[in-house]
């Protein structure tokens, strides 16, 4: 499917799980370029963008909005919270580096 030039689409069909308590759960997200304009149902998404917006069926499939994958690995980032902070902003001479380095032994 080509998108729309003005991204009108509509995901409806599915699961979207919406991090919002007073609305944990909903079938249907619409958007328009890059702005989510409606989440809820599928009536719901439909009626919020033009009769002519793509519309993709997620066949029951889960949407988890603003799910990234960070990678990362687990012993590399448990090590930075005992690193010392060198950077310019926290040690700003060597006397500096060698306190911070001293208080973190």
């Amino acid at each position: 499917m080509q998108p729309r030039p003005d991204g009108a689409r509509v995901f409806r069909s599915g699961r979207v799980v919406t991090c919002d308590p007073a609305r944990p759960a909903a079938s249907a997200v619409a958007i328009e370029g890059e702005r989510i304009v409606a989440v809820g149902s599928d009536e719901e998404a439909l009626a919020a963008v033009s009769p002519d917006a793509d519309v993709v069926d997620l066949a029951g499939r889960t949407v988890v909005p603003g799910f990234i994958d960070a990678h990362n690995h687990f012993a590399c980032t448990a090590e930075t919270f005992f690193a010392v902070d060198a950077r310019p902003v926290a040690a700003a001479s060597i006397a500096d580096l060698r306190a911070l380095v001293d208080h973190a032994a």
